[in-house]
């Protein structure tokens, strides 16, 4: 925001049309609610998104939960040519791994396949050591 010529209510407006939408905002739409042009709400939304990033979290600390969940659509629901056809679960969907504080400071991670391996990288980068981790009987906890 700082040295733009954009003015401040329309760069906070900015902000909460952003952040409050569900899906996200085009440029277009920025432009045509905020009264710019496109490459200015272009420009607005890159800068906006970057400060929205989350930077390198802590570690998380005292009581931590740890659990997995999968992504995606039934196979039934999918079209034909979508399905996979190798079974139910958890076959054809995205796995994402989280660790929970009690604090209410959550750490994702989307992982390509849920192995005792990747689990323990991801506790490694995300948790501190000698802490108490609650996880339910998933065999890739094991050892935790």
């Amino acid at each position: 925001m700082q040295s733009s010529k954009i003015g401040l209510r329309k760069w906070l407006v900015a902000i909460y049309l952003m952040v409050t939408n569900l899906k996200g905002v085009s440029s277009r739409k920025l432009a045509r609610d905020l009264g710019i042009t496109q490459k200015s709400a272009w420009h607005m939304g890159h800068r906006i998104r970057k400060a929205l990033e989350q930077g390198n979290p802590e570690l998380l600390g005292g009581i931590v939960e740890v659990d997995e969940t999968y992504i995606g659509g039934k196979e039934r629901n999918k079209h034909e040519w979508k399905r996979q056809h190798r079974g139910k679960g958890p076959v054809g969907k995205t796995a994402v791994v989280g660790a929970v504080q009690r604090d209410g400071l959550t750490i994702a991670k989307i992982f390509a396949a849920v192995t005792r391996h990747e689990i323990k990288r991801f506790m490694e980068r995300t948790v501190q050591p000698g802490i108490q981790v609650s996880t339910d009987e998933h065999r890739s906890y094991a050892g935790l």
